[in-house]
C-alpha cells in the first residue's frame, strides 16, 4: 500500500477515526492490526518474518534482563544477533556473494559457475531488523528496560507510518509514545495534514516527474555524453530526496495525528558545506545508529586517526552495502568514507591555505565555494549510486563532460533527451525551475524559511498549500510510482 495510493488515504482516515474512537487500552490492539495489515497488503507471505523478528526481539530483551551473568549475556546478544540478521543475510546478501564469489572463480580459474540466485526481497526488512536490533543492544547496554508488553514490542517494531523505510526509532523514543494516552489535537492535525500534503507533493510531482529523464539517460547512457548525463544526474539528486524525504514525511504526518512524534530524518543535506555535515543532515536516523552500533563500540575517536580512519570506512562500506546487494551501492559508500577520512587528515591543511589565501576574511565566499564543492561530490557520488553496475556508473562519471561546449549552443542534446522521455521542454524547463528553488531554499540560513512559513500573511501561506494540493491532485494516478527506498 503506497502512501501516496488514495487506498492509503481510506486506509489511514479509518484507522485514525477508529484510533480516537477506542479507549486508551485497546488502541495498541488497533495500531498492531493495522500495521500487520498495512504490511500484509505489500508482502503476506513475508508477514510471519516480521513477527519473527519481533518476538525474537521481546524475548531477547526479557532474557538480557534477567541473565546477570557478562559472560551469558554477552553469548545471549550474539546468539540473538545471529536470529535477527540471518533472514536480512539470506535475503539480501547471500545471492550476492555468491555471484561475487564465482566471479572471483571465473578470475582465478578460467571458468564460470554462478552460485546466485534470484529472491524476492521482504518490504522494509533493513528498516525492521535495524530498529530490532538496535533495541536488543540498547538493552544489552541497560539504556532502555525490557519491555515486558509483547504487544507494544511488536507495535514497536511494526508501526505502519514508518515501517517500510523509515525512520529507525529508537525504543527510547518510540515506545513511551505508544504507550501515552494521547487525545485527538487540533493543531496536530493540521501540521500533520500540512506535512502529509508537503510529502505527497515532493513525491507525485517532482520525484515522480523527474524520474523518466533520470531514467532515459541512465538506461540508454551510451547513447548519450554530456549536458543529458550531467543534467540527469543532477536531476537524480533531487528525486532520490524528494523521494526518500516525501516517505519520511508523509510517515511523519501521520504518526503526528495519532499523537505520536516520530524523527526528523532530513535536514536540507544539499545545503551542507562538507561530507561530515551531509550526513548529518541525510537519512539521520540511519547514520546515528551506525555511530551509536558500530563506530563507537568500534572505538570512535578515542584511539587515534589511523583507527578513526579505519572505523570510518568499515562504517560507510556497512552503509553502502546496507543500501544494496551490488557493487555500486559498495563503492558509493565507500567514496563517502573516503571522502569524510581525508577530509579529517587536510583539516590543519585547508585552514592553513585558507588563511593563506585571504578566505578567512571573506566567510560567505568560502562557505559558498565549501557548499559547491561538497554538493559537486554528493552528486558524482549518486552516479554509482542509480548506475545498473560498475560499467555504467564508469562510463557515465567519465562523459559528463564529453561535448558539452557544443551542446550549450545547439541544445540540441536536451531537446533528444525530452523527446526520449516523452515529455515536453515545458515540463523539463519546470521541473528544472523547482529543482533550483529546492537548491536555493537547502541553502538559507537555519531558521528562515519556518520564519518565513510563519510570519507570512495567512493567505500567502494558504495560497502555497491550495497550489500543492492541486498539484497533487493533477498528478496522482491510479498507478503511483513505488518508492525508492522500498528496494532496501
Amino acid at each position: 500500500m503506497v502512501f501516496t495510493s488514495r487506498e492509503y488515504l481510506v486506509f489511514f482516515v479509518a484507522c485514525a477515526v477508529l484510533y480516537f474512537a477506542l479507549p486508551y487500552r485497546f488502541r495498541w490492539i488497533l495500531l498492531l492490526a493495522a500495521s500487520y495489515a498495512f504490511y500484509a497488503v505489500g508482502d503476506a507471505q513475508y508477514l510471519p518474518l516480521l513477527i519473527f523478528v519481533s518476538l525474537t526481539a521481546y524475548a531477547a530483551g526479557r532474557l538480557l534482563e534477567a541473565v546477570r551473568n557478562d559472560r551469558h549475556r554477552a553469548i545471549l546478544l550474539s546468539v540473538t544477533l545471529v536470529a535477527l540478521l540471518a533472514p536480512l543475510f539470506v535475503y539480501k546478501y547471500l545471492s550476492f556473494f555468491l555471484e561475487s564469489a564465482s566471479g572471483a572463480l571465473m578470475l582465478s580459474e578460467g571458468h564460470r559457475a554462478s552460485l546466485g540466485f534470484d529472491i524476492l526481497l521482504p518490504l522494509g526488512i533493513s528498516f525492521f531488523t535495524f530498529q530490532a536490533v538496535g533495541y536488543v543492544i540498547d538493552v544489552h547496554k541497560g539504556g532502555v528496560p525490557a519491555e515486558r508488553h509483547v504487544g507494544l514490542l511488536s507495535l514497536y517494531i511494526s508501526f505502519f507510518p514508518q515501517l517500510i523505510a523509515g525512520p529507525i526509532e529508537r525504543a527510547r523514543r518510540l515506545l513511551p509514545q505508544l504507550r501515552r494516552t494521547a487525545r485527538l489535537d487540533p493543531e496536530a492535525v493540521t501540521s500533520g495534514g500540512l506535512l502529509i500534503l508537503w510529502g505527497t507533493f515532493k513525491k507525485v510531482v517532482i520525484a515522480d516527474n523527474l524520474a523518466p529523464y533520470v531514467d532515459t539517460a541512465y538506461a540508454g547512457h551510451t547513447a548519450y555524453a554530456g549536458l543529458p548525463l550531467l543534467i540527469a544526474t543532477v536531476f537524480f539528486a533531487f528525486q532520490v530526496y524528494c523521494d526518500f524525504s516525501a516517505y519520511v514525511d508523509i510517515a511523519r504526518g501521520s504518526a503526528r495525528i495519532l499523537g505520536i512524534e516520530l524523527m526528523r530524518n532530513f535536514d536540507r543535506p544539499y545545503g551542507a558545506r562538507s561530507i561530515g555535515e551531509f550526513w548529518h543532515r541525510w537519512h539521520i536516523s540511519l547514520s546515528t545508529w551506525f555511530r551509536d552500533y558500530v563506530y563507537i563500540p568500534l572505538g570512535g575517536n578515542r584511539r587515534g586517526m589511523t583507527i578513526r580512519s579505519r572505523n570510518l570506512a568499515i562504517v560507510f562500506l556497512l552503509s553502502g552495502l546496507w543500501h544494496g546487494a551490488n557493487w555500486t551501492f559498495v563503492v558509493w559508500g565507500g567514496l563517502h568514507g573516503l571522502a569524510l577520512i581525508l577530509s579529517q587528515l587536510t583539516a590543519g591543511m585547508r585552514r592553513r591555505l585558507t588563511g593563506a589565501i585571504g578566505l578567512g576574511r571573506l566567510p560567505m565566499t568560502r562557505d559558498v565555494l565549501s557548499l559547491v564543492a561538497t554538493f559537486t561530490f554528493v552528486c558524482f557520488a549518486w552516479i554509482f549510486f542509480r548506475a545498473s553496475s560498475l560499467d555504467d556508473a564508469f562510463y557515465i562519471s567519465t562523459h559528463l563532460f564529453t561535448g558539452i561546449a557544443g551542446q550549450l549552443e545547439t541544445g540540441e542534446a536536451i531537446a533528444r533527451v525530452v523527446a526520449d522521455s516523452d515529455g515536453s521542454m515545458a515540463e523539463f524547463l519546470a521541473l528544472s525551475a523547482a529543482v533550483s528553488a529546492l537548491f536555493v531554499w537547502h541553502t538559507l540560513p537555519e531558521g528562515l524559511a519556518e520564519k518565513w512559513r510563519t510570519t507570512r500573511p495567512r493567505w500567502q501561506r494558504w495560497s502555497a498549500y491550495y497550489v500543492m494540493a492541486f498539484g497533487v491532485l493533477f498528478w496522482t494516478s491510479a498507478d503511483t510510482d513505488a518508492f525508492i527506498y522500498f528496494r532496501f
